[in-house]
């Protein structure tokens, strides 16, 4: 209790002492936020690796992105992190250079997600089902040559046919516009000039691939009988013989 008096003693006495004045005591509470950061080469390029940070303050923060402008996030990666409160504990982020090609950066990123999330589904069907999936085209055209449906993936195995759609970002919006989209697929094909192929499967499985893979979205994407592929270790990566940790696959 001494320690929360502040007072002068030697004026405190006599016939009108002094009231005392409380003061508690204040304990700075210093919030510690864990973030991992994408590893570079020697040679300033990005790998699939990722370092893990521990930042309290702007200034820790600074320190993680010193060679660059900022951080950026792959569920928002036109939005530059600067500022402490704006970074959330455990998420995966990426320096942002000063000489970055946003575009060329972006497509680089997208063309490596999908052909990893097209190796993790390869991969499941291989272990987990024992089929051995065939690429077919992912791009649908009618007969005059205009472009009519797209995927990022299309894998036949054994009588069914799987479309895979990659977002970094994915959400529930995203993951009804590919249900609708596997939906109408059949028709889709019958206006094709891969019509022939509709005789090679008796059932078409969406698959929902995403970076960023909130859980609200992966419930929804369950309720409209889709299949989900997400990261769920920390590399971005994915390895045939570690697809439990690296990729996780849901149906």
């Amino acid at each position: 209790m001494a320690d929360l008096l502040k007072t002068d003693l030697a004026s405190n006495s006599g016939e009108n002492p002094l009231l005392a004045k409380l003061s508690p005591v204040v304990q700075d509470a210093i919030v510690t936020k864990t973030i991992y950061i994408r590893d570079t080469d020697d040679d300033g390029e990005f790998t699939d690796d990722y370092v893990e940070y521990k930042v309290r303050d702007k200034e820790d923060l600074r320190d993680t992105y010193k060679d660059g402008k900022g951080l950026v996030h792959l569920a928002n990666p036109k939005k530059v992190i600067v500022n402490f409160d704006e970074i959330k504990d455990g998420e995966k982020y990426q320096v942002y250079k000063y000489s970055q090609n946003f575009q060329g950066w972006q497509k680089k990123e997208a063309d490596a997600m999908e052909a990893e999330t097209l190796l993790a589904m390869k991969s499941y069907l291989a272990e987990k089902l024992l089929a051995t999936p065939v690429d077919l085209p992912t791009d649908f055209h009618d007969s005059d040559g205009r472009q009519i449906q797209e995927w990022d993936g299309a894998l036949l195995s054994a009588d069914t046919l799987y479309l895979l759609e990659a977002k970094h970002s994915m959400s529930e919006d995203k993951v009804k516009n590919i249900a609708a989209r596997v939906e109408a697929f059949p028709n889709v094909l019958k206006e094709s000039k891969h019509k022939r192929l509709a005789g090679k499967f008796s059932k078409v499985v969406g698959v929902a691939c995403g970076t960023y893979f909130p859980d609200d979205g992966r419930k929804e994407a369950h309720r409209l009988g889709l299949m989900v592929i997400y990261p769920s270790g920390r590399r971005y990566s994915v390895d045939a013989s570690k697809i439990d940790s690296d990729f996780a696959i849901e149906r």
